[in-house]
């Protein structure tokens, strides 16, 4: 055999070599994926509908939130449903790379060991738990594990961000969201005395201060009506001496009254005035917010 030949069969040697390495980590990749569209296909398989309580632990710290006859409650208080059905959302559409890892041993670099956040769903008898670790490459990944699973994916998705781990960020902030198009009356009341009346007149809207009666600003009720629909809250007044307050106070506070077509009532909020923020209620909940200067400006507070 001679030399021309041996190196013929050497290249052909070398090809082969590198389509069955080439095929070997192919499989390998594909195995690889198999698996995270498994894990995929267990987080979409979640039915959030079904889904009765949601814990939330790192280190000492934990929340938990309970679903009570179709409505979402952190510590006895109302939940963000809206928060919670998109933080399940997120679990079932993000899209997991990997595994990353299995070795036990990088557990702790990428943050699913000891000192990770650890998510639980629990539905009906079922619990499914969830290991979230640091950033991935980027700011907006995550890698994650599920209890009892060695293999470690990176999900597109920071789901600590989405699960965060403080009982305020996942209370109801909204007061009252009132449709623009179902207004027609808005009148401002303090201690009993109109102060000031919004009314609809075909199109138009007027305000009427008194014995004066003219055309409504338009960008003034655009401000207004983007405030209202949703109006959301800085924060809450929980203490029962600063509520206690408020009851007190509230007679002297201004209220304001949304009301539709026929005098159709469709809420009422008071206001009170507390240094660089205002305390807040609406009419039928039991909760009291607080509300920035620039959110109460929005609603043109005399």
């Amino acid at each position: 055999m001679n030399k021309k030949t041996l190196l013929i069969l050497a290249l052909i040697v070398v090809v082969l070599a590198a389509i069955i390495g080439g095929m070997r980590w192919r499989k390998g990749r594909e195995g690889g994926s198999g698996n995270a569209n498994n894990m995929s296909k267990a987080f979409r398989s979640i039915d959030s509908l079904q889904v009765g309580e949601i814990e939330i632990k790192k280190g000492e710290s934990a929340v938990t939130l309970v679903q009570q006859e179709g409505v979402w409650r952190i510590d006895g208080r109302q939940a963000d449903a809206d928060m919670v059905q998109e933080a399940l959302d997120a679990l079932r559409t993000s899209g997991y790379e990997g595994p990353i890892s299995r070795n036990p041993d990088n557990f702790e670099r990428l943050g699913v060991g000891s000192q990770g956040m650890l998510v639980s769903l629990h539905i009906h008898d079922t619990r499914f738990a969830l290991s979230v670790g640091n950033n991935g490459p980027t700011y907006r990944s995550s890698y994650v594990k599920l209890e009892d699973n060695n293999e470690v994916y990176l999900a597109n998705v920071n789901l600590s961000l989405v699960f965060p781990l403080l009982a305020d960020s996942w209370r109801n902030r909204t007061i009252m969201d009132i449709d623009p198009a179902a207004l027609a009356t808005i009148t401002y009341r303090t201690q009993g005395a109109t102060i000031k009346t919004y009314r609809k007149d075909g199109e138009e809207w007027t305000v009427n201060t008194g014995a004066s009666t003219v055309p409504a600003d338009d960008a003034e009720m655009q401000t207004l009506f983007d405030a209202v629909h949703p109006l959301k809250a800085k924060g809450f007044i929980d203490s029962d001496k600063d509520q206690a307050i408020f009851m007190q106070e509230a007679t002297k506070g201004t209220i304001i009254s949304f009301k539709g077509v026929s005098e159709a009532d469709l809420g009422e909020v008071t206001f009170i005035k507390k240094q660089n923020e205002w305390w807040v209620r609406a009419k039928g909940n039991d909760e009291i917010f607080t509300l920035s200067d620039a959110a109460a400006k929005s609603l043109a507070i005399p």
